[in-house]
């Protein structure tokens, strides 16, 4: 006997185009849609006549596509041994005390002890061979069917019947969530009975015990075999998991016992309960031309349907997608689910027990506990793409603003480079607004230029991957930049206004010692010579220190969150179709907005430094001048950018921490502090790189035309 299993009809095309079936054949051939119920042309005179019954009785075949390992493996072992050998009738032995009395016999032999295969583990019982013990091994014995005898491998569907559905109640799980309870509808022996199992009743009565006999014989042709293995991959990811209770088993996990305590996770796998909890999935596949043939036309349970054209994950290809949906339940009156962009919610469930007597239990059966199932929650896609909506917001506004503390700097060292033909034009008699306007178009230029040049740039390549561009964006790109260019330029503007001809045109140097700030002056008594001198350098530059500082700050704060919520995405999301569709739309974006801060970040370094030694050649000289060696004075510049990158980093990691605390952001790959640390270490390597050019510059003065100079 093939013993009880599954057995379900599948559209071979349509499986191939939404699980790639085909790819899974291990053994024989794909079901196609010419395979249906036919005579078994290897009986010879098919129909056979059979004279007791006065008429001929067909066999059929019904192809069968079979799994070839379930998910779920149920072992059956037996113990057979020889009790007894001699000439006790066995009345005799019933007057001695019966099975008592031969189990207290000494010379007991064991025949046979071990597994006995299994149609469900093995499965090419369905080639319609016998599995004989010999003593030693299993021997596969192969036979056919002879004419007027009933095949020993035909099908009985006298028994047979359709489980439906379980059954829930809503509950508090024990970690305080919305959770829900089986609803038991009977028992099966030692298990209870969470589904209700109908008849099925087929075309053509196949009872041979009926008088009448039956109409048809049913026999299996297995056409090949399939693995799940690379269906596993596509339907069994965590992320894109959905019910596809066709080729494996729902995945249920025990977490709390009957009492709600934490256990060790436990998988729960099928049972031979028949209408048990955990269904093992079907061990045959046939076509619903054969499941009409067999069962009528009521032979569907369910209807998958993929809608046509590029469906983003999106509310535009959500609406279409619903569209689709409505028509279909207008037409047809079925309920349609959509499932664009869903992904599994894990839910308890709490699987009961019962006492005896209780849905006609035979006996206490003791509660399993509660499990995790995997329920299907809708439109979750469009929940992530507004997370990432956010994330891409934060993105462009700390680039933004590292681009804005860019142009502050940068600006300021084109208003210092210009400073002294400035201060000549006022000391003609130019008025104050006259520089003002000169620089605020230079200013402006430089943003037209940069941004029309950027904006081709980007267009290109859109053009070459082949990316629509948003107009919008494109359309509002070029006032930003001007917008962007006007605010970086309130501070040299105000430098401008405020000028001094008389101090500039002075030959010393063009920053005062008196600027230095009360902080930098009490710290100075602290701290070592050198260092004292670093702080007293930087705190007299403040504005373009704090915008340089502020521009590593959000650099840090990017890095940091964007590591964190990349890492979290790619543990969350990589392998699966949902994982690859957002990492490819978020990684690439984020990965060059970093990229491109820390570009900034350097640049404004390298510009603050670079305009530190322009302004104070005089003191650079003068310091060689009295015994200072070129390498001290390039290491006084190395410790500004490194104290400088402390001082705008170690504040943005700390923040950084404090928001990924705040907003939950896990991530098991790195921890946070190491990839904080590591950011900040990242910083202070580019502060160091960023003081290359100061140092150059060093190298390159002339101490005598300076000193002459001065």
């Amino acid at each position: 006997s093939t013993g009880t299993f599954l057995l379900a009809a599948i559209d071979p095309d349509a499986e191939n185009q939404l699980v790639h079936l085909d790819k899974s054949i291990s053994q024989g051939r794909m079901l196609s849609e010419q395979d249906t119920i036919h005579l078994d042309t290897s009986i010879p005179d098919n129909p056979a006549y059979y004279p007791s019954l006065h008429r001929s009785i067909p066999y059929e075949q019904i192809p069968m596509l079979i799994h070839r390992q379930l998910p779920g493996q149920i072992a059956l072992n037996a113990t057979f041994t020889l009790l007894y050998s001699g000439a006790l009738t066995p009345e005799q032995i019933a007057a001695k005390g019966g099975v008592l009395y031969l189990q207290r016999l000494p010379g007991q032999k064991v025949i046979f002890q071990g597994a006995v295969p299994m149609v469900q583990n093995d499965p090419q019982r369905f080639s319609g061979a016998s599995l004989l013990w010999n003593g030693h091994s299993w021997q596969r014995i192969v036979s056919s069917s002879n004419k007027g005898i009933v095949p020993y491998y035909s099908l009985d569907f006298t028994g047979a019947s359709a489980p439906a559905g379980l059954s829930y109640q809503p509950a508090i799980a024990p970690d305080g969530s919305a959770g829900y309870r089986l609803v038991p509808q009977g028992s099966q022996g030692p298990e209870l009975a969470f589904r209700r199992l109908s008849t099925l009743h087929t075309v053509k009565n196949a009872d041979i015990m009926n008088r009448k006999g039956p109409e048809v014989f049913y026999e299996y042709q297995a056409v090949g075999e399939f693995t799940d293995s690379k269906l596993e991959a596509q339907i069994g990811n965590p992320l894109n998991w959905l019910p596809e209770n066709t080729y494996s088993v729902p995945p249920v996990v025990l977490r709390y016992d009957a009492q709600g305590h934490l256990v060790k996770s436990k998988l729960l796998l099928p049972t031979t309960n028949t209408a048990g909890y955990v269904m093992q999935p079907p061990l045959a596949l046939t076509t619903i031309d054969a499941a009409r043939q067999l069962v009528g036309n009521n032979c569907i349970n369910a209807i998958r349907v993929r809608v046509a054209g590029g469906i983003s994950a999106d509310q535009e290809g959500w609406k279409r997608v619903q569209q689709v949906a409505q028509e279909i339940h207008q037409q047809t009156g079925l309920q349609v689910v959509v499932t664009l962009g869903s992904s599994p919610k894990p839910t308890l469930v709490y699987v009961p027990g019962a006492r005896l007597g209780q849905y006609q239990a035979l006996q206490d059966v003791p509660a399993i506990g509660w499990v995790e199932e995997r329920w299907i929650q809708i439109a979750v896609a469009l929940t992530y793409l507004k997370q990432v909506g956010a994330t891409r917001l934060l993105l462009l506004s700390a680039v933004l603003a590292v681009c804005l503390g860019y142009l502050a700097v940068t600006f300021s060292t084109l208003a210092a480079s210009q400073r002294r033909d400035f201060a000549i034009l006022s000391a003609l008699g130019w008025r104050p607004w006259q520089p003002a306007r000169i620089f605020l178009a230079q200013a402006m230029l430089l943003a037209l230029a940069g941004g029309l040049g950027g904006m081709g740039l980007a267009l290109l390549i859109a053009w070459m991957i082949g990316a629509i561009p948003l107009w919008p964006v494109v359309v509002w790109t070029l006032p930003v930049m001007l917008a962007l260019a006007l605010l970086s330029s309130l501070y040299p503007l105000w430098q401008l206004w405020h000028l001094q001809p008389a101090v500039i045109l002075r030959a010393s140097p063009s920053i005062s010692a008196a600027s230095r700030s009360w902080l930098a002056t009490h710290l100075s008594a602290f701290l070592p010579p050198l260092a004292a001198l670093v702080v007293s350098n930087l705190a007299r530059s403040r504005p373009r220190t704090v915008l340089a500082a502020l521009s590593l700050f959000l650099s840090s704060v990017l890095l940091v969150l964007m590591a964190s919520g990349l890492l979290a995405f790619r543990e969350s999301l990589q392998g699966t179709l949902l994982g690859d569709f957002i990492l490819l739309q978020t990684a690439v974006p984020q990965l060059a907005g970093c990229a491109f801060a820390l570009l900034l970040s350097f640049l404004s370094v390298a510009d603050l430094l670079l305009l530190q030694v322009r302004e104070r050649q005089q003191e650079i000289g003068l310091l060689q001048a009295l015994g200072w060696r070129p390498a001290l004075v390039q290491r006084l510049f190395v410790q500004e950018g490194i104290l400088l990158a402390l001082v705008g980093a170690l504040p943005g990691v700390l923040v950084a921490l404090n928001i990924l605390e705040r907003e939950q952001i896990a991530q098991h790959l790195i921890p946070p502090l190491l990839l904080a640390l590591s950011v900040g270490l990242l910083m202070l390597l580019v502060a160091a790189l960023a003081s290359i050019p100061a140092l150059r510059a060093i190298s390159r003065l002339q101490l005598i035309q300076v000193l002459r100079a001065e």
